[in-house]
């Protein structure tokens, strides 16, 4: 019997380019579409409900409010809180609650030195400051260190969020341009942890060759005044930290390489790269970022396990998610950690037809091999122990188990799903993060 999945299309501010590509993998895997409108169909539902008088309802528009529509969920991590709550055994959403304490960028820098401490977090990430709490902190680091360091001022969606963090100023150069990898991290689980990293992935080059010499937007002072956490993300050279702040213009196009300001400019896969560096150098870099993808998600087990506690979900196996994780190599090929994004981009925009295959191709293939590891998670209730009606029966593994098998036997939810993965892990592009994943305290 063919899986239903249900996209919640509408939040999205893209609208179908935005899902477009996730609906290509279901279909073509023999999933059928059970619903989510587009943007244009919700718009038109809740005009026709304000002309009749009625209440404008969004919700009317997500999975959430359809249980019984679908197999999989496809959304954002606030929409699948009520799912979760709500769902039955084989069925899943696309978000693994909590995992904002690493995708909201002040809240990853908090988890890191809760887990690690100051020293631990500077492995990882660049040296940072969350703002206005650790102010003092920061203005006794740059007096201890001196004049003219440049640092980024990175502001999220969070209110009130900002974090300082220590500009890069010994990018690795490839092709005379800077560059920063774009890869992806799937969780399926989180006691016991289970996460996986793609192989492919893009390396994201800025538009111009590298200029060090070429001026940055420079701010003499600093405020911590409320008002200016919500300025754009800039870049600024320290010449003390307690005055105030206007918003530079944009950096030069040499040290932007982030996608969507630079949409046309080269892209490469993985492939490319490791081609460019040469085998010995990438056998050393691959598990350097293996490792400092795990250490990040170990660090996020106690707010995971937390925001399980408060979630209370209907299926202990409820979800997955796929999050984009983006990393700065310098001259040493050190990873830096930049950020974590809980709904990374899936579309395929490009003004090269070349560059626009390339992204097609790594996408796309990510996204058929995160369907591949988790669909047989996924079974609908007419299919509970192989008849009509769903007899309680023991059922079988982790393809065939029936809904007395799942619910008499919560407690093995896990290992079942675990190994359902580990069997369809050979056929994918992921590689698991088990071995280099931190003890758990």
């Amino acid at each position: 019997m063919r899986d239903r999945f249900w996209v919640d299309e509408v939040l999205w501010s893209q609208g179908r380019a935005a899902v477009q590509l996730i609906e290509q993998v279901f279909l073509e895997a023999g999933g059928v579409k059970a619903g989510g409108p587009s943007r244009e169909q919700e718009r038109a539902r809740q005009q026709r409900l304000a002309h009749a008088g009625g209440d404008a309802d969004r919700g009317g528009a997500l999975g959430s409010s359809h249980m019984g529509s679908w197999e999989v969920l496809w959304t954002k991590s606030t929409y699948a809180i009520p799912a979760a709550r709500a769902m039955r055994p084989g069925q899943l959403v696309s978000a693994v609650i909590g995992l904002n304490c690493l995708t909201m960028k002040k809240r990853l820098l908090l988890t890191l030195l809760q887990a690690y401490g100051p020293a631990g977090a500077a492995a990882l990430t660049p040296r940072s400051f969350a703002l206005p709490e650790q102010l003092e902190e920061w203005a006794a680091w740059v007096a201890r260190q001196g004049p003219r360091q440049l640092w980024m001022l990175k502001t999220g969606q969070d209110a009130g969020a900002c974090v300082a963090q220590q500009y890069v100023t010994d990018p690795l150069l490839v092709l005379g341009r800077k560059c920063h990898l774009r890869l992806w991290v799937l969780v399926t689980a989180h006691c016991p942890m289970r996460a996986y990293l793609h192989k492919r992935g893009l390396v994201l080059f800025s538009s111009e060759p590298y200029d060090p010499a070429a001026p940055l937007p420079a701010a003499s002072t600093y405020s911590a005044s409320p008002a200016h956490h919500h300025k754009p993300q800039h870049t600024m050279h320290d010449r003390g930290v307690h005055h105030s702040l206007t918003a530079p213009p944009p950096p030069p196009a040499s040290h932007v390489t982030n996608y969507a300001q630079n949409a046309n400019s080269l892209v490469w896969g993985l492939d490319q790269l490791q081609a460019h560096l040469g085998p010995a150098t990438w056998a050393a870099l691959w598990p350097s970022l293996c490792g400092a993808c795990a250490r990040a998600l170990g660090a996020a087990r106690g707010a995971l396990a937390e925001a399980t506690a408060w979630l209370r979900p209907a299926v202990q196996e409820y979800g997955f998610q796929m999050m984009g994780v983006d990393f700065l190599l310098d001259r040493s090929l050190h990873p830096w950690l930049l950020e974590f994004n809980s709904s990374p981009s899936i579309m395929v925009q490009h003004d090269q037809p070349d560059c626009r295959t390339l992204i097609h191709e790594h996408k796309y293939g990510m996204l058929r091999d995160t369907w591949a590891l988790v669909r047989r998670r996924v079974w609908r209730p007419e299919e509970a122990d192989g008849g009509a009606g769903g007899a309680e029966g023991d059922g079988g593994g982790a393809g065939g188990g029936g809904r007395g098998y799942w619910r008499r036997h919560a407690v093995r939810q896990a290992a079942v799903a675990e190994r359902a993965e580990e069997e369809a892990l050979a056929g994918t592009e992921y590689e698991s993060l088990r071995p280099y994943l931190p003890p758990p305290e």
